[in-house]
C-alpha cells in the first residue's frame, strides 16, 4: 500500500492578535500569529496545507483601529495572512461586524482562498465570496476536497444592515450536500470540512451540552456525515483534537494560541 504525508496546519479565531502581548497591559502573553509565525514556517513542506477557520478581522484593539480610523489602508491581517501564506480560509460570524464593504476590502487583498457553501446571496442563490468546495492534486500524492462552512446562526447576532440580502442555509445540511457531490463527482481520496462552528454535545456522554439551537452542529457532522476524513472547527475558543466514528477533529483554541 503507498503511503503519503499530508500536514495540515489550522488556526482559528484569531481576533486580530499579532504579538505575544497583552493589548491592555503590554506583558507577555502566549498568543499572536507573529509568535506561531515561527512555527509555520519551521512546519511548512511541499505537502502542507494552511488554513484559517474564521474569526480574523475583529477582536483586538488593532482590528478596532482598522475599521474605525485606518479604514482606507491594506488591513494588516490580510497582509499577515499573505505573509503566512495561508491556502484557505472560512468566514467567520464576526468577520461581517464592521459590514460588508469592509469585509470585501479584507477578501480583495488576500491571497488564500475563500471556501463557503452555505452563505449565499439572496437573489443569485450563490455564494457570498468564493466556493463550496476546492480539490487539491498533489503530484504523486492523494486528491483532497476541502469544503468550507460557516454558523449559520449569524442573524441572530449581527445588525440586518451587515448581512443585507445574505441567506445563511443550514450549515450541516450544507456541508452534507457538498460532501456528497464531491465524494460523487470528485472520488477524492481524502475530505476536509473546514466549519467556523463547534460542538453541542459532550463527547463522553453524547449529552448536548449547550442548547441546540443550530449554532454549533459539530458533533452532528462526525455522527451524521459519512466520508468526512478531517472536521476542522472553531468558534467556542476551545483546544479540541480527537477521532469521533470515523472522523478526525480539532479546534486550536483562539487569539492564536
Amino acid at each position: 500500500m503507498k503511503t503519503y504525508k499530508l500536514r495540515i496546519l489550522q488556526t482559528s479565531d484569531v481576533h486580530g492578535y499579532v504579538y505575544p502581548r497583552s493589548y491592555s497591559t503590554n506583558a507577555f502573553e502566549n498568543t499572536g500569529l507573529g509568535q506561531i509565525s515561527t512555527l509555520i514556517h519551521s512546519l511548512r513542506t511541499e505537502s502542507t496545507i494552511l488554513i484559517d477557520s474564521g474569526d480574523t478581522i475583529q477582536g483586538s484593539p488593532l482590528t478596532y483601529y482598522q475599521a474605525k480610523e485606518n479604514i482606507g489602508s491594506v488591513n494588516p491581517m490580510a497582509l499577515l495572512m499573505n505573509y503566512l501564506k495561508y491556502d484557505f480560509i472560512a468566514l467567520g460570524n464576526h468577520e461581517f461586524n464592521y459590514g460588508i464593504e469592509y469585509l470585501e476590502s479584507y477578501l480583495n487583498n488576500i491571497d488564500a482562498e475563500v471556501l463557503n457553501s452555505n452563505l449565499v446571496n439572496t437573489i443569485t442563490n450563490k455564494p457570498i465570496y468564493g466556493d463550496p468546495y476546492k480539490i487539491i492534486n498533489i503530484e504523486n500524492g492523494p486528491k483532497i476536497g476541502i469544503i468550507g462552512v460557516t454558523t449559520h446562526y449569524i442573524p441572530n447576532w449581527e445588525q440586518e444592515l451587515n448581512i443585507e440580502n445574505i441567506t445563511f442555509n443550514d450549515a450541516f445540511e450544507s456541508a452534507k450536500k457538498v460532501v456528497s457531490m464531491v465524494k460523487e463527482i470528485e472520488k477524492p481520496d481524502f475530505i476536509i470540512i473546514n466549519y467556523h462552528g463547534g460542538f453541542e454535545r459532550d463527547f463522553d456522554t453524547f449529552e448536548l451540552s449547550t442548547e441546540d439551537t443550530g449554532e454549533n452542529q459539530g458533533f452532528k457532522m462526525l455522527k451524521e456525515i459519512d466520508g468526512v476524513d478531517l472536521l476542522l472547527t472553531g468558534h467556542q475558543h476551545r483546544t479540541l483534537a480527537g477521532e469521533l466514528f470515523g472522523t478526525h477533529y480539532l479546534q486550536p483554541s483562539f487569539n492564536a494560541q
